[in-house]
Order: structure tokens, then C-alpha cells, then sequence
């Protein structure tokens, strides 16, 4: 028998409290798997897809969630506080990955759920080009990048982007399939817009690791500042990594749910 949870969550400046975290993972793993495994129509492979699907989705969160969770007991400093907005859109995306990509047959939660991979997709990824180019602009000025001072238009930036292509999506879905080539438009752009956010963090991180590779090839002994730089360069390298992977197994899902369509 399936039963959900009703879950007081305490919010502390945006952030779910912590001991509230287990109960809200029991509820949504508890009717998660009644969705998955109370469908009689379903095939072996579906079902082991499909619990594929919403494991990765509660590490996801669970993860996610921690790194928040963290992150609020750090010092915020510039580069800190992007990191929490690209953390608080990955959880979006997170939240609304199983219910996106299954069919839970409820229309309203499959619609919030694209929503929400929108905004939090294009919403991580357009911060991580931000992340990108604020250490870009350190490497290649040799001075700081107040992030404090322009974080609100950063921030505002990441909502003008992806607005559009909400608003584009909702109209070819209210009412369900009302018109699905605005629909298919939106999810074209919004595949070529993380796409370009890749090309943009990988040329940035590319040209991050050359230009700090010519200074430090003047050198015989690099100084401390040319050492953290180097590092801070090659840590940037696993953004765009984590957005193509994240990107491939997206175009798998698509392709998956499409085969098993037809």
C-alpha cells in the first residue's frame, strides 16, 4: 500500500533544516517506487530503467542538498555565492529528474517537472559560464573580480536566458499538447543553449590553461600566486566534464523514451 508523507519543512534562510532531509527522502523514495513498481504494463527492461532513473535521481538530490547544506556553514565569499545559485538550480533539476522523464500520469507534476529541468539545467549552466569567466578574468588581468558587486545582474542574466524558452514551452503545453511545435522549439533551444554553455566553458578553461602555461614556462620555479592559479585552471576543467556527461545521458533518456514510443 502507497502512502505519502506529510512533511512539516522548516526553512532557514532558503534552506531546507536538516533533520527534515531523511523524511522528506523516505516520502519521495516511498512514492516514487509505488509509481515504478505498481504499473503492470511494464516491461522488465522499463522497470530497470526506470529504477535506474530514480536512483540517480535521489543521489542526485541527497547530494546536492548536502552541498547546500555546507555551503551555509562556510564563509560566503563572491565565488562561494555562485557556487550556492549554481547548487540551488542543480537541486531544481534534481528534484524534477524522475518525474520529467517517466510518465507518472498526472499531468500538472510532468509539467512542473519540465519546467524545472529547464530552469534548473539552463539555470547551472549559464552560472557555471559565469564561474568560468570570473577565473578567466583573474588569469588574464592579474586582479581580482568583485563577484559581490555584479552578482545580482549574474543572477538576473541566468532569468533572462532561460525565461524565453519557459515561456515558450508553456505555451505549447497549456493546455497539454495545446501546440506542440512551441514545444519542440523550446526544447531545441533549450539543448542548444547548453551546448553553446559547454563550448563556452571549454574554450575559457582551454584558454585558462594555456595562457597560465605560458607564464609559467618563463619560470624556472613558479611563485606561490602561479601555483594556485594553475590549480584553480585545472579545477575548472570539471565543470564542462560534468555538463557533457550530464548532456549525454539527457539525449539518451530523449532517445529511450522515443524508441520506446514507437
Amino acid at each position: 500500500m502507497c502512502h505519502t508523507l506529510n512533511i512539516d519543512q522548516q526553512v532557514d534562510h532558503g534552506s531546507i533544516a536538516l533533520h527534515n532531509l531523511p523524511e522528506v527522502a523516505y516520502s519521495f523514495c516511498c512514492n516514487c517506487c509505488c509509481m515504478v513498481f505498481n504499473r503492470s504494463n511494464t516491461s522488465s527492461n522499463e522497470t530497470a530503467y526506470e529504477v535506474s532513473v530514480l536512483v540517480v535521481s535521489i543521489i542526485s538530490t541527497i547530494s546536492t542538498s548536502i552541498t547546500i547544506a555546507l555551503i551555509y556553514k562556510m564563509n560566503i565569499t563572491g565565488y562561494i555565492k555562485l557556487i550556492l545559485a549554481m547548487s540551488w538550480y542543480q537541486l531544481i533539476y534534481d528534484l524534477s529528474y524522475f518525474t520529467d522523464g517517466n510518465d507518472v500520469g498526472n499531468y500538472p507534476v510532468m509539467y512542473l517537472s519540465a519546467l524545472g529541468q529547464t530552469i534548473g539545467g539552463l539555470g547551472s549552466s549559464i552560472i557555471s559560464n559565469w564561474i568560468a569567466y570570473a577565473v578567466f578574468y583573474i588569469i588574464v588581468y592579474q586582479r581580482s573580480f568583485d563577484i559581490m558587486k555584479y552578482y545580482n545582474k549574474i543572477f538576473i542574466s541566468s532569468i533572462i536566458i532561460m525565461l524565453p524558452i519557459v515561456l515558450l514551452y508553456s505555451i505549447g503545453n497549456i493546455p497539454e499538447n495545446a501546440h506542440p511545435q512551441f514545444e519542440f522549439a523550446a526544447g531545441v533551444i533549450y539543448f542548444t543553449v547548453r551546448v553553446v554553455s559547454i563550448l563556452i566553458n571549454f574554450l575559457l578553461v582551454l584558454f585558462m590553461l594555456f595562457m597560465n602555461y605560458h607564464k609559467r614556462s618563463k619560470r624556472a620555479v613558479p611563485t606561490v600566486a602561479e601555483q594556485a592559479i594553475n590549480t584553480l585552471s585545472k579545477r575548472m576543467m570539471y565543470y564542462p566534464i560534468i555538463q557533457v556527461n550530464s548532456f549525454i545521458y539527457s539525449l539518451f533518456r530523449i532517445c529511450y523514451a522515443f524508441h520506446h514510443s514507437h
